[in-house]
């Protein structure tokens, strides 16, 4: 579309509606007026299609495209009925992939791949080093032998000492990598600090009740039932008294983390844009000024 005139003329494009376009189906040699052949591009006015077929191996429906009606109308073949003149309208080819030949300069260079940058320690020459192998937890029911436990408890001490940073620079430090970089969220690693959470809380537990028993007979319990209460209620009041710490320990914790997070800080920036915006109504409030009128009431003054 041609907008202006001469030199100020421009092409723009117009927005047309797709159900206004036609399928392109390529150049047909066809008649022209005078009976003439000519090349003739052909669109399809109608479409229609076969039945789809789902194929397994290719796990996609596959189904043929044919032009109905064609403008200029395509003749007909010889022993086909108008109504059944039917041109396949081919699916686009679509473009194998083809791999670069040639090597980039952001491609690794076969001979990096094949150098050898890494070797793994010699544990002969590392006799107080013990080789990385299973170790059986302290409190495991795991059966192994005298030598095999001394082991363990050596090989564990290392690893320790590895992780904290207490071995020297020419430790073999490959053999103690599965400890430090083994997944610390995966499930056994959560059972396991759920395991040690829960046998802390029972000991707790019990070293609350058992203050308590021991309260009961100097009369420094935090109730009011004195010196004559039984070991039974001495018990529930250690457990109330345990509760009440768990209770306290969860409120910290949880504000500890808060703080970590950083919602105290945007707890705090919140408050701070609610006071400034309660100030700023209540300066338009104060600077407004109202006309006489009916049924209106001024509001006091604020001092």
């Amino acid at each position: 579309m041609t907008r202006g005139h001469g030199e100020t003329a421009s092409r723009v494009s117009k927005p047309i509606h797709y159900s206004n376009l036609q399928l392109y189906l390529g150049v047909y040699e066809l008649s022209d007026k005078n009976g003439q052949p000519k090349d003739t591009e052909v669109y399809a006015t109608r479409i229609s299609t076969s039945k789809p077929v789902y194929i397994p191996a290719a796990r996609r429906w596959f189904w043929r495209r044919y032009a109905a009606g064609t403008s200029p109308q395509i003749p007909t073949p010889l022993g086909v009925a108008p109504r059944k003149n039917r041109t396949e309208i081919r699916w686009p080819e679509p473009k194998k992939r083809v791999l670069p030949t040639v090597e980039f300069d952001y491609d690794t260079p076969g001979e990096a791949v094949r150098e050898i940058t890494w070797t793994p320690a010699d544990v002969s020459e590392h006799t107080k080093y013990p080789p990385y192998f299973h170790i059986p937890a302290p409190a495991s029911q795991q059966r192994i032998s005298a030598s095999q436990k001394a082991l363990a408890v050596k090989a564990r001490a290392v690893q320790d000492a590895y992780i904290a940073g207490r071995l020297v620079a020419s430790a073999p430090m490959e053999q103690y990598l599965a400890r430090e970089l083994s997944n610390p969220h995966s499930r056994a690693k959560k059972q396991q600090r759920w395991q040690e959470a829960k046998e802390e809380r029972d000991r707790l537990r019990v070293r609350f009740m058992k203050a308590a028993k021991e309260a009961r007979k100097t009369g420094d319990s935090v109730t009011t039932i004195g010196l004559n209460i039984t070991k039974k209620q001495a018990a529930k009041e250690g457990i109330f008294l345990f509760e009440a710490h768990v209770r306290e320990a969860d409120k910290a914790r949880r504000a500890e983390r808060a703080e970590q997070r950083g919602a105290v800080a945007k707890l705090e920036r919140k408050k701070v844009r609610k006071a400034r915006k309660a100030k700023k109504i209540e300066e338009s409030l104060r600077n407004l000024v109202l006309e006489d009128a009916k049924n209106q009431v001024l509001p006091t003054t604020q001092t």
